[in-house]
């Protein structure tokens, strides 16, 4: 049986001692995971006593161990290696990591993410907002090595933002954006975009929905799934874009270098997702299994039936409440196609219209100043609404 079909105990409760625990599995990388680790350690805003990270080792051969070991902390760690051998799966290194975890909220990273001073408290007011999402964060993708020297700078992240144009940094999971928004909720299958490098979820709905299935083996799908069985329970699927993180180098001794063997495994776990979910989506599975590989594209727009264009612009904090009845007046009806643009973004409005329901047609996502770019092209396409506008 394996960990994602385990029944659920309903009794079960946690006896939860941390608000996040960060679970971060590695293989053959410890040099990015070190910085990983220095990354974490200057989380602000947050107590150290909140938070722990927890790294499981699939079978490193590179001193991993010893080399994260002399890492200075503040946060509580735990190091776990796994015997690799012919069981071993991103699943099981991850539930290894669910496993020693004691904390409300299950944070994913990879072993090559850095992420931000202020990613935690960001992270947390997307929960506590709403306990019942999963958030997807982002990767921007760096071209330079990291050393120690430059996790110790100040300005490490400075200027670091999104750009829709810096296309060498950018991740395949961004082309949604412009397609769709930036916004879950206008996606028909939102769990596609669901990859653990950069995502977070309650312990609570992790029990109710099972754990990693780690009959998944070699590379993807496996988080894919997991996203869409927490879907299926009513999880609300967020795009966070204020945790992104950055994602560094690889060194080649720690990737698949042949496209092919990548593409086999791919192929593979596509084919066991489609068995174990065969109504998971409307396509053949033909037509599935070539849109995972890169090779087709796929209708995802959940927004359908509409006549108008209308927009909404969000400069003024003050105005939070008149531009959230503004959407949901909106929303009310099916015939408009209705654009967010946020030139504020700190507030509650992305998650606060990702979580919505009863919507009849669901509001476009851009926020205006780190997806600036992205708006922008949005923007040339949309006719703006009259200030007397009350037509709703």
């Amino acid at each position: 049986m394996s960990q994602s079909e385990k029944p659920i105990n309903e009794e079960y409760v946690m006896s939860h001692k941390k608000r996040f625990s960060i679970v971060i599995p590695s293989y053959q990388s410890k040099m990015q995971l070190g910085n990983t680790l220095r990354a974490l350690d200057k989380q602000n805003g947050i107590s150290k006593d909140s938070y722990e990270v927890i790294v499981v080792d699939d079978g490193s051969s590179d001193g991993t161990g010893e080399y994260i070991g002399k890492i200075p902390k503040g946060y509580e760690f735990k190091y776990r290696y796994l015997e690799r051998g012919p069981e071993s799966s991103r699943g099981r290194t991850r539930n290894t990591g669910i496993g020693l975890a004691d904390g409300e909220i299950i944070v994913f990273l990879d072993s090559d993410i850095l992420v931000r001073e202020d990613y935690l408290v960001k992270m947390d007011e997307y929960f506590k907002f709403d306990e019942d999402i999963l958030v997807i964060g982002y990767r921007f993708m760096m071209n330079e090595d990291v050393t120690e020297e430059d996790m110790n700078s100040v300005n490490l992240f400075e200027n670091k933002k999104f750009a829709l144009d810096d296309f060498g940094k950018l991740e395949l999971r961004h082309g949604l954006f412009l397609s769709l928004s930036c916004s879950s909720k206008c996606n028909k299958y939102p769990w596609i975009h669901v990859f653990s490098c950069n995502m977070a979820v309650s312990r609570k709905n992790l029990d109710r929905a099972g754990y990693f299935d780690e009959g998944f083996k070699g590379w993807g799908m496996e988080d894919v799934e997991i996203g869409y069985r927490l879907y299926k329970i009513g999880v609300k699927i967020i795009t966070g874009m204020k945790v992104d993180v950055f994602h560094q180098k690889h060194s080649p001794s720690n990737v698949i270098t042949d496209p092919e063997e990548r593409i086999r495994q791919v192929d593979e776990n596509t084919e066991f997702f489609i068995k174990k979910h065969p109504k998971a989506m409307r396509e053949k599975p033909e037509q599935i299994m070539k849109f995972f590989r890169g090779e087709a594209v796929i209708e995802l727009d959940a927004v359908k039936g509409f006549k108008r264009n209308v927009s909404v612009c969000f400069k003024d904090k003050s105005e939070l409440n008149e531009i959230k009845e503004k959407i949901r007046k909106l929303c009310r009806r099916f015939y408009n196609r209705v654009h967010v643009f946020d030139y504020v973004e700190d507030t509650d409005l992305d998650v606060w219209m990702q979580v919505q329901e009863g919507f009849k047609t669901m509001p476009r996502y851009y926020p205006m100043i780190i997806g600036k770019k992205l708006g922008d092209v949005a923007r040339g396409h949309v006719a703006d609404i009259p200030e007397d506008y009350d037509d709703f």
